[in-house]
């Protein structure tokens, strides 16, 4: 298994969903305005409006999957290549990441400092797709507000996407803490005792 031609195929998996939640998102606001066959077909059209949080969400947790796969390949690299640094002998083999793939599987929930953490360079591509999610679900909040007639089903369905998307991606950033974390007990495990920082 070529980890890195893992990440890279993830990526590109990433990237065509980004481009099919905007295809969907699109084709079920202007079916849902009435442009097009699906519009007139149906009565009230306005409530495939009631589809776009739901399409975001899953589009978002799909992606948020791909780049958590994206992550641990990435930290397990880091892993190995900090382990060599300490001299310690770390193999990349198939076996080996399934190991730590495991662990990730697994992982406790912890609590991040805001100073250990700093800021992330790559974070802007997931507060877009989070964030867009959120605002879509917010508008068809909005528009079922502003139409009466089916503004109850429009209002409480925006009103779950947003909240999904928020907790969705709350729930993906636990991982990512959590999977940080995971190196570092991994690195302190690989130190033999007497080169064990003490506390």
């Amino acid at each position: 298994m070529d980890l890195r031609s893992e990440i890279v195929e993830s990526e590109k998996l990433r990237s065509d969903l980004f481009k099919w939640k905007i295809i969907l998102v699109a084709a079920l606001g202007a079916a849902g305005l009435g442009f097009g066959d699906a519009g007139e077909a149906m009565s009230q059209p306005e409530f495939l409006f009631c589809l776009i949080p739901l399409v975001c969400v899953y589009v978002d947790i799909l992606s948020s999957h791909l780049n958590l796969r994206i992550m641990v390949i990435g930290h397990y690299l880091l892993l190995v290549r900090r382990l060599r640094d300490r001299g310690i002998d770390a193999k990349t083999d198939d076996a080996e990441y399934e190991n730590f793939a495991e662990s990730a599987r697994a992982m406790p929930l912890t609590k991040a400092k805001e100073k250990e953490r700093g800021l992330n360079a790559f974070a802007l591509e997931d507060i877009a797709q989070h964030y867009s999610s959120a605002l879509l679900s917010l508008f068809v909040l909005l528009w079922g507000v502003a139409r009466l007639w089916c503004g109850m089903i429009l209002t409480t369905t925006g009103l779950l996407g947003f909240l999904a998307s928020l907790i969705a991606y709350s729930a993906y950033k636990k991982r990512l803490t959590a999977l940080g974390s995971l190196v570092e007990k991994k690195l302190e495990e690989s130190l033999p005792q007497n080169r064990r920082p003490s506390v």
